[in-house]
């Protein structure tokens, strides 16, 4: 949470004065700042909540009622239809309030405790609606609410190596915001304290707008201004264009699984993730579409799931099963101790091209490879290896379990 907070704090001392808003997973956080304000009273609609104040006397969040605002007393309908135009706008019926539609900066509504029509700005029809009001003396800086907002995406994947995110924010917004998206949840149930940092003025995005990057360890996008919508906004954008990928055959076992046979490979792209190849920027987890071509018409062929992929890494998804792929597994050996667990594999694996076998666990090494082998990656709860066309392949592997 320090850090959600902190890298709120980032982000806003560039945008000082404007709108802001904090899309997460789960919530939206709209972020304003104030300058030294004696009184202060700001609308907020019934889902809407106090987040966070950096700097006030007092402060409450009340039901808002006629206190909150000021008008004008206009007087009997008479005078009211002396005061409106022949054109007026109905609001809202209960209570009912008027809108000029030759002068909107104003609305009219009924006073019951004067028995007389009043006029007040339009900004206030909130506040009539019986709204909450957050109402607070002598306030300097930054206030934080939240609204239900929350935000998904998902990419496609054209023929020709184009790659296409598309951005889906669901909920509801009445005025612009400089809008940020965050790939993590908010708690709002711990609370935050003043951890201001202003150490961060020259930070800037230095992508392109609604391009992911990492900042203090969150992927975030800068979606520039986005305005009123009610329901779903939606933006699409290239990222890239992959020049390069390949579809490898796939088998991923625990150190754990026993013994089997016959089993079918799966069939997994591989990219890598590299300015060189296209792309260079950092993938968010979610959906992607992958489109196939058949006599110059291009067809949504399959539907996968990318994992997080770091810049200057490999990038993968599953596309399928192969139909003329498979291995078996044979535990040769296997040795426990009160420190270790080590276990000797023999894959034998039937294919026509490049497969990737992967073994996953904890604290593992790799002792030893028998067979011949295209290359292998190795770190604690990994171990990867490349073969090509029908092999035979031995490995062992030792799982520690005191570390």
């Amino acid at each position: 949470m320090k850090k959600i907070f902190i890298f709120l704090i980032v982000i806003f001392s560039l945008t000082i004065f404007s709108n802001n808003l904090f899309i997460f997973k789960n919530i939206g956080i709209i972020s304003q700042e104030y300058p030294w304000t004696d009184e202060l009273n700001i609308s907020l609609d019934p889902e809407e909540n106090l987040v966070f104040i950096e700097n006030a006397e007092y402060y409450k969040v009340q039901i808002a009622n006629l206190e909150n605002i000021t008008f004008k007393i206009i007087g009997t309908i008479d005078d009211l239809k002396n005061t409106l135009s022949s054109r007026v706008n109905i609001i809202n019926t209960n209570p009912i309030i008027l809108k000029d539609f030759f002068n909107p900066n104003y609305i009219y509504f009924y006073n019951n405790s004067l028995k007389s029509w009043c006029k007040t700005d339009s900004e206030k029809l909130s506040i009539l609606l019986n709204n909450k009001v957050l109402y607070a003396k002598n306030i300097k800086g930054l206030v934080l609410t939240s609204k239900p907002l929350k935000w998904d995406l998902f990419y496609n994947l054209k023929t020709n190596g184009d790659l296409f995110v598309t951005y889906k924010i669901y909920g509801k917004i009445k005025d612009s915001y400089n809008t940020f998206l965050i790939n993590e949840n908010f708690d709002l149930n711990q609370p935050l304290k003043d951890n201001r940092l202003y150490t961060s003025k020259s930070f800037a995005l230095e992508t392109s707008p609604s391009i992911p990057q990492i900042v203090n360890e969150s992927a975030i996008i800068d979606m520039g201004e986005i305005k009123t919508f009610d329901g779903e906004f939606s933006k699409v954008i290239k990222l890239g264009s992959i020049k390069k990928y390949e579809d490898i055959n796939y088998l991923e076992i625990n150190f754990y699984s026993r013994s089997f046979n016959n089993k079918y490979l799966s069939i997994i792209r591989e990219f890598e993730n590299t300015k060189e190849n296209g792309l260079g920027i950092p993938l968010i987890p979610g959906k992607i579409y992958l489109f196939s071509k058949k006599d110059n018409i291009e067809y949504l062929n399959k539907v996968s799931n990318i994992s997080k992929t770091a810049v200057n890494s490999k990038g993968e998804f599953y596309i399928g099963e192969s139909w003329n792929s498979f291995s078996n597994l044979e535990i040769l050996n296997e040795i426990k101790t009160k420190n270790y667990v080590e276990k000797t594999f023999k894959f034998n694996v039937t294919s026509p091209g490049k497969t990737r076998i992967t073994i996953t666990g904890q604290a593992m090494k790799l002792l030893n490879i028998k067979g011949n082998y295209i290359n292998k990656f190795e770190n604690s709860d990994k171990i990867s290896v490349y073969i090509n066309g029908n092999q035979e392949i031995v490995l062992t592997i030792r799982s520690y379990i005191n570390y």
